[in-house]
């Protein structure tokens, strides 16, 4: 996609994906909250889960949609970007749970 000279974002692409991180950054905290990780490497093999067993095949998935013009490149790159931010997000909530457990 090329955008034309002029081309102003539409809030969408700034509020949908908004809402769908805090969406799968609420599910990861009660996912946690559920598991209750007690060390960094439970909480990184959750994280890495969650990532590639969801974040990444959803992408592939959606990366067939027909006016995706290279479905496994687009899936490469945001799967795994998907499964990298998830990843990060799932250990800042363990920190961050820690540390609130701690205070």
């Amino acid at each position: 996609f090329k955008k034309p000279v002029g081309w102003v974002d539409p809030p969408i692409q700034y509020v949908v994906p908004l809402i769908s991180s805090l969406i799968t950054t609420v599910a990861t905290a009660i996912i946690l909250e559920l598991l209750k990780p007690e060390s960094f490497n439970e909480a990184l093999l959750i994280g890495l889960l969650l990532g590639l067993g969801f974040g990444l095949p959803i992408v592939f998935t959606v990366g067939t949609i027909p006016i995706i013009h290279k479905p496994l490149q687009f899936g490469r790159i945001t799967g795994i970007a998907q499964a990298i931010g998830i990843l990060i997000m799932t250990l800042f909530l363990y920190y961050l749970s820690h540390w609130i457990e701690n205070d």
